[in-house]
């Protein structure tokens, strides 16, 4: 049995630069997501739209002490385009990634912790389940898919920060 490394040579010529792409396809999508949400946080509709959130989550609840809402609602913007430029710019210097992919994860998670701490999220209509839509303009899942694809970014990697390489067995079992 042989181990052969996946290449453009053995795969049809573009396979190894499909795949890359491939790769990279989720990473873009991301920051586009993250840029228009962190544009739409310096509009007063948005600032207004997360306010109920903030205001009952246990980790932000206390920013408002410090912050007004649209004040608060364009530092959190500021941070989202930080990471969406973060997650531009990683794909050609891959510690950048590293940080930009770590960043959006965390962004996230605290996203999804909003499910937790709102009032009236679990909708009994739906048989006691999250209604993932309170109003129009506040969606509380976009945590879960976008978590997954980062992780991916985040995954060891046993060249350091190389890329890797694909392996496919070859030949009968023996």
């Amino acid at each position: 049995m042989s181990t052969t490394a996946l290449s453009g040579s053995n795969i049809g010529g573009n396979g190894a630069k499909l795949g890359a792409v491939a790769e990279e396809i989720p990473r873009y999508g991301l920051a586009v997501v993250l840029a228009y949400l962190g544009l739409m946080k310096f509009t007063s509709y948005e600032a207004n739209a997360i306010v109920g959130l903030v205001e009952n989550s246990p980790l932000l609840s206390w920013t408002y002490s410090i912050f007004s809402a649209r004040a608060l609602s364009g530092l959190i913007g500021t941070v989202e385009l930080g990471i969406a430029s973060l997650l531009f710019i990683g794909g050609r210097f891959p510690k950048v990634r590293l940080v930009g992919s770590a960043a959006a994860v965390g962004t996230f998670a605290l996203t999804l912790t909003f499910l937790l701490s709102t009032p009236g999220v679990f909708e009994p209509t739906l048989g006691g389940f999250p209604a993932l839509v309170r109003d129009a303009g506040t969606v509380l899942d976009q945590g879960h898919r976008p978590i997954r694809g980062r992780t991916w970014d985040l995954r060891p990697c046993p060249s350091g920060m190389a890329a890797r390489s694909r392996r496919v067995e070859v030949g009968p079992k023996g």
